[in-house]
Formats: structure tokens, sequence, C-alpha cells
């Protein structure tokens, strides 16, 4: 694990992402002795395919960058980390978030940093830089100078496992360790690695903002949890009776935060066809298992009436996610027929949802869940809680090195 991150993070230092300057580089070489690795230019193309550039951004991802900021000039002990935060990083997201509501953008619209957000905002000092990620290490006894574990005692036997994975969902309550859990939402809370904005136009996401494995998501806790994971939970559910592993590796992890999980209209019927469209989210055809995990305390704010609807009716082999009917098809020739059979399950802190990733599956909100009981509008809350935090991990068969996004950059293979 020590190996494999430090690999990652060598990469990701190498990454535009890092600020860094000539004093930066003078403390490396007094440090180390050597001079640090040279810096590359430009981000690879696959991040900012994805949004995830500095050049464009989002009111509502702007918005959370400048309450993370606010948030961690109060919770960092490190006086200068914490002035940085309060006296500079949070004004320039303030000053530029006015200039998009100037700008009459609606809270998802791509917005293109304009002259005035370079120069008098300063943007480009700020935005999408990875001034504090977390980097926390694995959980560890020191005492017994091991790894603790990151799920908790008590899980699921063999046989159990077996039986609801062939049921199509498996739900595991309280599923990492109290103290795992705790330094989880360290990460999502604290690190500032949220580079990539949900833009529908682009990647068409409904979340405020989205961190992965190859920018910067690279905990030593996150990769030992992975690890476990896929030793304790995914190989006993997926392995035949002669005991023989499952040849399961990682093929991708990321994290998104919204603020409010996007209604999908009723689960059956055809005036649902639209809203089904619209959120639907389509499976991964390379990867076997998908592993859906809700990191933020359940309040009434972001938990309540949401979940994730899974959709029983796989696709085809020869289904084709790029198409430009894509979803529409998805509709009319798998769900349709299916009469939209799924599972439903409600959203819940600590909660895991494995399934097969290659179902279409969307995000559950209950039509009138923005009130009360009593009718009144629900108050938003403050950061980080007012977001719902997820976290996603797919696993499946070694890939060879032309498939999948983990692939599509020689570059990055090299390196990894």
């Amino acid at each position: 694990l020590d190996d494999l991150s430090e690999t990652l993070q060598f990469v990701f230092e190498r990454s535009p992402r890092m600020p860094r300057d000539e004093e930066d580089d003078v403390a490396y070489l007094e440090e180390t002795g050597v001079l640090p690795p040279p810096q590359h230019s430009e981000l690879p193309p696959r991040l900012t395919a994805r949004g995830g550039g500095f050049a464009s951004t989002t009111a509502r991802k702007i918005r959370h960058d400048l309450e993370q900021a606010r948030y961690l000039a109060t919770a960092l002990h490190d006086e200068t980390e914490s002035e940085f935060f309060e006296n500079l990083a949070a004004p320039i997201y303030q000053g530029v978030l006015e200039n998009i509501q100037a700008a009459g953008h609606a809270e998802d619209d791509l917005y293109l940093f304009s002259a005035k957000d370079y120069e008098e905002s300063k943007v480009d000092m700020v935005y999408n830089k990875a001034w504090r990620p977390t980097f926390l290490p694995a959980l560890m006894d020191a005492e017994l100078g091991k790894p603790k574990k990151v799920l908790r005692k008590g899980r699921p036997k063999k046989e159990s496992l077996q039986a609801l994975w062939k049921k199509g969902v498996v739900v595991l309550d309280n599923v990492l360790s109290g103290e795992a859990v705790q330094l989880m939402q360290q990460i999502m809370a604290k690190s500032t690695v949220w580079f990539e904005p949900g833009i529908p136009e682009i990647n068409g996401g409904d979340y405020v903002a989205a961190a992965s494995l190859d920018d910067g998501l690279q905990d030593n806790l996150l990769l030992q949890m992975v690890y476990e994971l896929e030793e304790t939970i995914l190989q006993p559910m997926v392995s035949s009776n002669d005991d023989k592993k499952s040849d399961l590796v990682l093929h991708d992890l990321w994290a998104r935060k919204y603020l409010a999980a996007a209604p999908t209209g009723s689960s059956n019927g055809d005036d649902a066809d639209t809203e089904n469209i619209k959120y639907l989210i389509p499976g991964d055809l390379q990867s076997d298992i998908r592993v859906h995990l809700w990191l933020t305390p359940d309040t009434d704010n972001n938990n309540g009436g949401s979940g994730l609807t899974i959709y029983k009716a796989e696709p085809p082999a020869d289904y084709d996610p790029t198409s430009e009917r894509a979803m529409e098809e998805v509709v009319e020739t798998i769900l349709k027929p299916s009469q939209f059979a799924n599972t439903t399950v409600p959203q819940k802190f600590n909660r895991a949802v494995i399934f097969n990733a290659r179902l279409f599956h969307a995000r559950h909100q209950d039509d009138d869940d923005s009130t009360t009981e009593e009718g009144t509008t629900k108050e938003e809350g403050t950061y980080p809680d007012k977001y719902s935090t997820e976290l996603t991990l797919l696993y499946g068969p070694k890939l060879k090195p032309d498939e999948g996004e983990m692939g599509e950059d020689a570059e990055r293979d090299d390196e990894l």
C-alpha cells in the first residue's frame, strides 16, 4: 500500500495541480539532496475532458470551494494554512461567484473565466489547485505496528454474502469502523482535490463537485479500504465453492458531492420516461462489481428521502453507451419491457450498496423531500454536512492496456 500510494502521489506532484515555486524546490533539494521531479505544464486530456481544467467552472462548484475555504480557515490548526484560506482563497472565490451571478448564469451552467476573474479576482492562483490534499496514512495499530481493520467486525459470512449477491443487490450497514469512517469524512471535508464540477452539458453530472483516484484522491486510508473490501467482502461474495480466488482488481474510484438527489419521477410508467432518461446513470461494461458508499451523517437536509434506484434489466453485450440515442434506447428497449423493475435502496450513513456494475441506476429522491412535515422549506445546512458525499468503487478483471479509462493514457500507464 505504501509503495502504491507513493507512486500515485509522485505522479500527482508532477501535475500542474500542485502549487510550487522556487522556494519549494530549494526546500525539497535541501531535504532530499536531489532536485524535485519536473512539473508537467498541462493537465492530461482525460481530466480536462471531464470538466476538471483551470479555465471553466460552475456557480455551485465555486460556492463549494468558497464554503470549503471558510471551513478550513476555522478548522485547521496551522495558522499559516488557516490565514491562507481566510485571507486569500475565500475572497478570490467570493469575487468569482459574484462575477458569475452578475453574468446571470444558472447554478449548473458552464462558466468560462473572464478577464475580470483573472485580472481582479486572481482566480488562477487558487482554482483547482491542490493547496491542501490530506494524504492520510493507513489506519495503524501503534502498539502492534501493523494495520488496523478498516471494516467493522461482524461482517456477514461467505454463504450469506453469496446468497445476497445472487439476489442482485447487497446492502451492508455500518460497513466501516467508527475510527475509519471519521477519517474518511475528514478526507471528504478537508482535502482540496475536488477538481471536477458537475456540468450537464459536458459530463452529464448533477453533482456539485467530484474527486478521483487519478487526480489527487490518493490517501493511504482509501487504498487500505480498497484492498480490505476486496479481500474480506467481494472475494468471498463471488468466489466459487472450491475457494479459488476470483480475478478482481480495482478499476476506478471516485467521490462526488451533491446538494440534493435528483428526483427520478415514478419508478414505472410512460410518464416517467423523460425523468428516467435525464437522470439515468449507465453501467460500466468493463467492470463486474460496483460499490457505492454513503459518508454523510443522516440529517433531514441531505439524506432524507433519497437513495439509489438500481434497474434489474441488464444491457445486451452489444450495447453502445456512446450512441446518440443511448439513453432513449435504454428506456425503450431495456427498461420498458421489464416495466422498469428495480430495487431502491434508501440512503444511510456508512451504508454500502454492492451490485452488478453493468446495471443502469439512478439517484432517487422523494418528490416532496424539500419540505418538512409542517410544510416549511428545509434549511440548507452548513459545510460539510450540507452536501451528500458518496464514494464509488469499481472492481473487475485485469484490463488490457488499451481498455478502460485507467489505460487510456500511455504516459500514465508507464508512470504507474
